[in-house]
C-alpha cells in the first residue's frame, strides 16, 4: 500500500507488469498463463491489456489476450469490460477488497490482495451450471 494509508488510485497501476495466472478447473485440470499486463492512460482512465501464452496440459500453447478499462468512480475504481459494460468495482483503500460479478447463471467472486504492493494478486472463484474453476493471477511491476 502507499505510505500514509491513503490507498491505491488509478495512477498507481499505470505501467507494465509481469503476469502469471494459474487456472484450476473443478474437475482437476490445471492451466497456466504467463505474459504481461499493461495499464496505459487514456481519456477514460486506464486501458488494460494483458497478453500471454496459455498452456493447457496435452494441448499446444495458444496466444491469449484480454482487455479492460479501469476508471475512477467516486472513491472507488470501476473495472469495465473492453466494450464499456460494468464488470466490478473495488475500494483502493482496502488492502484485500472482495468483488462480485453476476453473469447469470454464473457467479464470479473475486478478491484482490494489495498487502505486498507493488506485487499484487487477484483470485476469482467461478461457479455456475457449466463452470467451476478458480484463477489466481499475480502481478509484479517490470
Amino acid at each position: 500500500m502507499r505510505t500514509g494509508g491513503t490507498g491505491l488510485g488509478l495512477a498507481d497501476f499505470s505501467g507494465h507488469w509481469r503476469l502469471s495466472r494459474r487456472i484450476e478447473a473443478g474437475f482437476g485440470s490445471t492451466a497456466t498463463l504467463d505474459g504481461t499486463a499493461k495499464f496505459a492512460g487514456s481519456a477514460r482512465g486506464l486501458e488494460y491489456l494483458e497478453a500471454g501464452m496459455l498452456r493447457i496440459a496435452g494441448q499446444n500453447p495458444v496466444a491469449a489476450e484480454r482487455r479492460a478499462i479501469w476508471v475512477l468512480a467516486g472513491s472507488a475504481i470501476s473495472v469495465l469490460f473492453a466494450d464499456g459494460r460494468a464488470f466490478h468495482r473495488f475500494d483502493g483503500a482496502d488492502p484485500e477488497p472482495v468483488v462480485r460479478h453476476d453473469c447469470a447463471p454464473d457467479l464470479y467472486l473475486g478478491q484482490y490482495d494489495f498487502r505486498d504492493w507493488p506485487d499484487w494478486s487477484l483470485t476469482w472463484q467461478v461457479s455456475g451450471p457449466h463452470k467451476a474453476y478458480r484463477t489466481v493471477s499475480t502481478f509484479r511491476r517490470t
